[in-house]
Formats: structure tokens, sequence, C-alpha cells
């Protein structure tokens, strides 16, 4: 490293190419998601769009709706509400500080 065998120019450069190429493992490792590139994107939209499709038109009302395809890299819509009360804008300064006492759900329902 450093001398006249491989610079480390030499080297940046390698490794930077290695990072463009999809083939190489340095790319697969800093790219997750690698595998899902812009077919497999489209293929899975398509198949949801059928999915949906197919229960608009069956029509039966307890039939489930169905569920799309998870993707990589991106998070389910399904989220957790802490509370019923709007927070006044004091109160957010206070927790946006880190002052606030944190109360969990458990200790919310002892209260």
């Amino acid at each position: 490293m450093g001398d006249d065998d491989l610079s480390w120019r030499q080297l940046d450069i390698f490794i930077g190419g290695c990072q463009l190429d999809s083939s190489t493992a340095l790319y697969k490792v800093m790219n997750p998601d690698h595998r899902w590139d812009l077919s497999e994107q489209l293929l899975a939209h398509v198949a949801d769009t059928l999915a949906a499709g197919n229960w608009q038109r069956a029509g039966k009302k307890s039939a489930p709706k169905p569920k799309p395809i998870k993707r990589p890299g991106v998070s389910s819509e399904e989220t957790t509400t802490l509370g019923t009360t709007v927070m006044s804008v004091a109160e957010a300064d206070e927790w946006l500080s880190g002052d606030a006492q944190i109360i969990t759900p458990t200790a919310a329902n002892e209260i």
C-alpha cells in the first residue's frame, strides 16, 4: 500500500469502481437492497395491482384486503399511537428538550 505496486489513489479508484459494479461483493454489502432493481419493483407493483383488482372485483366484504409484497427499505404503514390527547406547544418544547417525563402505555393506564 502506498508504494510503487499500488498507490493510495489506485486503491481508491479500485474501491470506487467496486462500489459501482453490481456484480461485486463490496457493492452487495454496501447495497443490501441490490436484488430489488427497477424490474423487480415494477413486477411487485404489477402483482400488487392485480391482487387488489381481483379482491375488488370479488365483491366480498368479508374478504381481507390483500397486503402488498414487502419491499426492502420500505417500512410498514402500521403505526403505534400513544395517547389520545393533543400536546401543547409548551409540552412539545419540553418533550423535545429531553426534560419531559416519559410515560409508557402501561404506565398511562395506571394514572
